[in-house]
């Protein structure tokens, strides 16, 4: 089994197939997505964080980087919520 992090939360997604999978017998899917933009920049986000994103319109780089500031700020609001 390989995993990759989601470029948003930092969350180990889990990427299917490969000779790991091959071995185990393993037939879960891919938790992520990797987004490629017309630039040719990628992200790859985990099912989550693409739950997360319009399906309204075409997305741009910046609804990744509201995503990503609201996941920063989502973390930092949860390790707050431990200290109480």
């Amino acid at each position: 089994m390989t995993t990759e992090s989601c470029e948003s939360c930092g969350c180990p997604v889990r990427i299917a197939g490969g000779i790991g999978d091959f071995w185990s017998f393993t037939s879960e899917p891919t938790g992520g997505l990797t987004l490629e933009f017309e630039d040719g920049t990628e992200v790859f986000l985990c099912n989550d964080c693409l739950s997360q994103l319009p399906d309204d319109r075409e997305l741009s780089r910046d609804d990744i980087t509201t995503l990503w500031r609201w996941s920063r700020y989502r973390e930092r609001i949860l390790s707050w919520d431990k200290l109480r």
